[in-house]
């Protein structure tokens, strides 16, 4: 769950830094296919550290309930002092719920291109 979350983070990192010269991922966009423990868990790492998420299910409400898990662990995050009540809010203005894999298609098509190399 958190290490593949904070895994991904990482592999995300490097990628950027590898396609784009710099490791920011802020601005950057990411779809994740299922809203279980370790979907909704990397959706919230990669919202966290600013990249709008696409988080989609085989149902809507599969994805919602996602979203309410990270929405959980945050405010717990918050409770315990490990996040200001501010860094737990940007996530949820940034993620996007659904089962329509067209629109799944649709937001990465939006993506910043790959250079040509």
């Amino acid at each position: 769950g958190d290490l593949t979350a904070v895994g991904v983070h990482a592999c995300l990192k490097a990628l950027a830094d590898h396609i784009w010269g710099s490791p920011s991922l802020a601005g950057r966009r990411v779809g994740i296919i299922g809203a279980g423990q370790m979907g909704a868990g990397i959706a919230q790492t990669a919202a966290q550290a600013g990249i709008e998420v696409f988080l989609a299910d085989q149902s809507l409400e599969r994805a919602e309930t996602g979203k309410a898990k990270i929405s959980s662990q945050l405010k717990k995050l918050v409770e315990k002092a490990k996040i200001s009540e501010a860094d737990a809010d940007p996530p949820f203005t940034s993620t996007t719920m659904g089962s329509d894999f067209t629109s799944f298609g649709n937001f990465l098509r939006k993506s910043s291109r790959l250079p040509r190399r």
